[in-house]
């Protein structure tokens, strides 16, 4: 299927706005099916544009260009379920809460994560004299196949205390890597929190995580060769 655009002259409006719904429609096929990257041809003998669609080549008498759309893939959940805190005062591998996932094919990617970790003391013995302070982490990592081979991209670590009065304290954790892989990949955002040594702590103090989220820009290579 060919669909041509032409530059020289304008048609008039019907024709105009057809072939914009055809073009806006091609752009959404094409941009699900390449992640973002539209493939062109020119014909310079009177200046007409095609987008490549399906299995479409350029001709021997087009010169084929690329346009990268901006695309990214993404995941976020508002709330997380609540996790204990670990009262070591130190922060484990093996205590590492999953907070987000998400599953990317092979490609270049900027990766952004962010949660907001709440950490609430629930003693209800607890003076209100008291300030206790807690040590959180994030670590944004990358595996193919089993997690049991993860990688790290990022880490952020935040010590926070509730303010005076409040039974809650907040750790905002932002992360950012650039990724390039040959395979289906899984990113993820874990996380965990401790009680800082010294510091007061109920056992069962308990943190959660909201306003999560995961996105991985692709950084797509534009090139001019024929497709």
């Amino acid at each position: 299927m060919k669909r041509f655009f032409g530059l020289k002259r304008a048609g008039v409006v019907l024709a105009a706005t057809c072939a914009t719904l055809t073009l806006v429609g091609a752009i959404a096929l094409a941009n699900f099916a390449d992640k973002g990257l539209l493939h062109f041809c020119v014909d310079p003998s009177w200046g007409g544009v095609r987008l490549l669609v399906g299995g479409d080549t350029c001709t021997a008498n087009e010169t084929p260009f690329d346009i990268q759309q901006p695309y990214a893939y993404a995941t976020s959940r508002e709330t997380e379920p609540t996790f204990v805190t670990a009262p070591s005062g130190q922060l484990a591998e093996a205590d590492e809460q999953t907070i987000l996932e998400l599953k990317v094919p092979a490609g270049s990617y900027k990766i952004e994560a962010k949660t907001n970790l709440v950490i609430t003391n629930i003693d209800p013995d607890s003076r209100p004299d008291e300030v206790e302070a807690y040590l959180s982490e994030c670590d944004l990592i990358y595996y193919q196949n089993t997690d049991s081979n993860e990688f790290s991209l990022d880490v952020s670590t935040e010590t926070v205390a509730p303010k005076y009065g409040d039974d809650k304290a907040r750790a905002v954790h932002n992360l950012i890597a650039v990724l390039t892989v040959t395979a289906p990949t899984t990113i993820g955002l874990e996380c965990d929190v401790a009680a800082t040594r010294g510091s007061v702590l109920d056992p069962e103090t308990k943190w959660s995580a909201t306003n999560s989220k995961i996105i991985a820009d692709v950084l797509a290579d534009l090139s001019n060769d024929p497709h």
